[in-house]
């Protein structure tokens, strides 16, 4: 899947500080990873996993950004996710 990796950043009158809106999520959020991400980084990932008990990481080797859910594995991940 081929993406513009400009897509990361904003346009300047919508400018906004993500991690500010991030803190607000008060729900369970489940980020899947594609760790090959030339957008979303190691550090950023770790971010969002130490910042609250709401973010859960499924990293995805071999992938980079926007992973696609081929494997079944993958799939069930989410599935688990979502019923609990």
């Amino acid at each position: 899947m081929h993406y513009d990796p400009r897509i990361i950043y904003g346009r300047e009158d919508t400018a906004a500080d993500m991690w500010d809106l991030w803190n607000l999520i008060s729900i369970p959020v489940l980020t899947l990873w594609g760790v090959e991400s030339t957008i979303l980084s190691a550090e950023t990932v770790e971010r969002m996993r130490a910042t609250g008990p709401r973010s859960e990481i499924h990293a995805i080797e071999g992938v980079g950004h926007c992973p696609g859910l081929t494997t079944q594995a993958e799939i069930e991940r989410v599935r688990t996710f979502l019923v609990t």
